[in-house]
């Protein structure tokens, strides 16, 4: 009779078949909820103690901190538990290898970094020092940052790097298959050479400064090993196990260090799942674990087909949409959980009528004795939140956004609403100092500092010393800097035109309500402010920086200011519903409003927990009792960028996995008949997501809620 020890004791079939496996390449497919974790760090605790491997000769990355913590915990407590004589596997105490892959390389590449014109003490560059040292190329190439946005060039090395690409590569070359026709201020175009030539000066400054920046810690890696290769064959033979986890996540550079470790040996277990890939924006490959048996012929295969989280219903309707993807194992994850609840399928008028039934759900189940902390809400963009903010702070519900910042705490809503401010009230300094150089005019510290100063001397608010300098010119106003001023001036005066015709507007709307002048002055009632807004964004170059950039981020931001637009008309179109004058000042007093309930909010979270409000990006890893699952709109769901994307609306598929399967007991998927957009009334007419109708009727309830 076979006797299992403690730490396999608690493992269904399947996990034990993965956990006991010695020899050969490894692919565990861990569906959702299917206890991956549980399997990967119990493998590593059987090599140990049935004296397959030493604990130095393992070898297991991940991406995350917390789940690097997490496995080395459970590690340490497989191994405590069957009598081993070692402390926790962290990098201080044992020799076992359980980090993420950025820590990896930097322990390596630190014992080696001489190979590489480094020395050991090399730094460790975050997004804000590489954002410094771009500035600084720049300079030295006479760029000017306004033809070529900075943050866009290291996003692009960033991609670059995840692909293992250096700079040579791009010579004659474009990047991703757009010509790079960039103008240098003091050459003219420059044309497609431009970008390859900023990747290497960067890189040389990073040399020079004996830097790398997180990308470089891959790259450099997997450079040392291909031109050392006695080196290599040293790690090769130290690491006689090799173990990654969220294999799906692995983009080109990961893929080619993990095959270069285990090449000799080909002991690599890897462990993910297809349908859980969601990050091919940070340069994922799904296409690493699918054909990880093409590369390993070999290689066994063990599939983690039993769902521990979520119910029944849960499960088969995820089950149903992810099935209808093409490019993916074919897998079905099964449950012994109960049946549970059906989905309740909630129909909106709008995304507040939504979100008002979204806060009526959410006390229901608080009232059950579910606590908010086991209470999540789900949506695909960040610009959705801004409804959902409001609806929570109306019913006293305490909320946080996880990862990420509330609405109007959103530099992009504050840098634009600045803005909006000095028009109302052209004396706020604070205002002014936030939009003089946002987005970037090429106005230093300097140049401000004077300005500050010649305020302070006269005893005038920031805008009016900027007027009389202009007037007087001043000493410190000269060439470029006086042209620079010059048009910050004038936009700010073109704004506070516009708002005053605003206002003017508002007022003899009223005063032809009051004479009972037959006027209809509805429409441009209703869209002036929002037209405000926008124009400030577009004006000021704030939504062409964003353009620029070329980011998901930056996406994202353009999206939040579009919903503010969004706020301001339906601002608009309630005070004309109910017969209210309308006013510039009014709008600001609500956002501001808005802002404090957000901080109340936040206070009342100590007492009682607090909902938990993210993208479908960030739920992956977590699970909740009860999800509020919003916006299931074409559009929306899969998002509008998706449709023209060879593979996108797959990957948008794996996000509507994803967050169904982070639900426990309950799940609410709601969608809008209408979604109010500033240039748009509707994303694509609120038409059922394809998702949604691919949950078979039998498992979903249909609630009362806005119809």
């Amino acid at each position: 009779m076979d006797v299992l020890k403690p730490h396999l004791k608690d493992l269904n079939t399947e996990q034990l078949r993965a956990v006991r496996h010695r020899e050969g390449p490894l692919l565990i497919f861990a569906g959702a909820g299917s206890g991956k974790t549980r399997v990967l760090t119990r493998r590593i605790a059987n090599l140990v103690l049935e004296g397959a491997s030493r604990p130095d000769e393992i070898l297991a990355v991940t991406f995350t901190n917390k789940a690097a913590r997490e496995m080395q915990d459970r590690v340490a407590s497989a191994l405590s538990k069957n009598g081993f004589p070692g402390r926790s596997p962290t990098f201080g105490n044992t020799n076992v290898w359980v980090s993420t892959f950025h820590s990896t390389c930097s322990r390596i590449l630190r014992q080696h970094a001489e190979l590489l014109d480094y020395t050991p003490r090399f730094a460790i560059y975050d997004s804000s020092d590489t954002r410094s040292l771009i500035k600084k190329v720049y300079k030295q190439l006479g760029i000017d940052p306004r033809a070529i946005d900075p943050k866009s060039i290291l996003n692009k090395i960033d991609r670059a790097k995840n692909n293992y690409r250096f700079a040579d590569s791009f010579r004659d070359d474009s990047f991703e298959g757009g010509a790079e026709n960039f103008s240098y201020s003091n050459s003219g175009s420059y044309g497609s050479n431009a970008f390859a030539d900023i990747y290497q000066a960067y890189q040389d400054e990073l040399l020079r400064s004996n830097a790398m920046d997180f990308g470089d810690l891959l790259c450099n890696l997997v450079t040392l090993f291909t031109l050392e290769p006695k080196l290599l064959k040293q790690y090769q033979d130290r690491f006689r196990y090799v173990l990654v986890d969220e294999y799906q996540d692995t983009n080109k550079v990961q893929y080619q260090l993990i095959r270069m470790l285990s090449q000799t040996h080909e002991n690599l277990c890897v462990v993910g799942d297809d349908d859980q890939s969601i990050y091919a924006f940070r340069g994922a490959s799904v296409e690493n674990i699918l054909s990880f048996k093409k590369d390993y012929p070999q290689a066994e295969t063990v599939t983690l087909n039993q769902n521990y989280r979520s119910s029944k219903n849960i499960l088969d309707a995820a089950n149903a949409v992810i099935a209808k993807n093409r490019k993916r194992q074919v897998k079905k994850m099964r449950t012994d959980n109960p049946s549970g609840a059906p989905i309740d399928s909630l129909v909106a008028i709008d995304e507040k009528d939504e979100a008002q039934a979204v806060a009526l759900g959410i006390l229901e189940r608080r009232a059950e004795g579910i606590p908010l902390s086991e209470i999540a809400i789900f949506y695909r963009t960040n610009a959705q939140s801004r409804a959902l903010e409001e609806a929570l702070c109306g019913t006293g519900i305490p909320y946080e956004i996880y990862g990420g910042f509330r609405f109007y705490d959103r530099k992009e809503i504050k840098d634009v609403l600045s803005y909006y401010r000095l028009l109302l009230n052209p004396k706020d300094n604070e205002a002014f100092l936030r939009v003089i150089n946002t987005p970037a005019r090429g106005l230093g510290t300097t140049s401000v500092a004077a300005l500050i100063n010649y305020a302070n001397t006269n005893s005038l608010p920031l805008l009016l010393a900027l007027e009389k300098a202009l007037e007087e010119e001043v000493k410190f106003m000269k060439g470029a800097t006086l042209k620079k001023f010059q048009a910050f001036f004038d936009l700010i005066q073109d704004l506070l035109a516009e708002a005053d015709a605003i206002e003017r507007l508002y007022r003899s709307a009223s005063t032809a309500e009051h004479s009972g002048e037959n006027v209809d002055l509805s429409i441009t009632l209703k869209e002036a402010l929002p037209a405000l807004l926008k124009r400030i964004s577009d004006d000021s170059g704030y939504m062409n920086y964003l353009e620029k950039q070329d980011t998901p981020e930056a996406e994202s931001k353009k999206e939040n200011i579009l919903e503010l637009c969004s706020v301001a008309l339906d601002f608009s179109e309630s005070a004309l519903r109910r017969n209210e004058e309308l006013s510039l000042q009014e709008f600001l007093d609500r956002a501001s409003l808005a802002s404090a309930l957000d901080k109340d909010s936040e206070r009342a979270k100590d007492e009682s927990g607090c909902v938990s409000l993210m993208t479908l990006h960030l739920a992956k890893g977590l699970e909740y009792d009860v999800v509020f699952f919003v916006g299931l709109e074409e559009g929306i769901l899969p998002h509008a960028r998706s449709f023209e994307e060879h593979g996108a609306i797959e990957e948008e598929r794996r996000l509507c996995y994803v967050g169904m399967t982070r639900a426990r007991k309950l799940l609410f998927l709601s969608r809008a008949l209408e979604r109010h957009r500033f240039g748009g009334s509707s994303w694509h007419g609120g038409q059922a997501s394809r998702f949604l109708n691919e949950i078979p009727d039998s498992l979903l309830r249909e609630r009362g809620y806005g119809v």
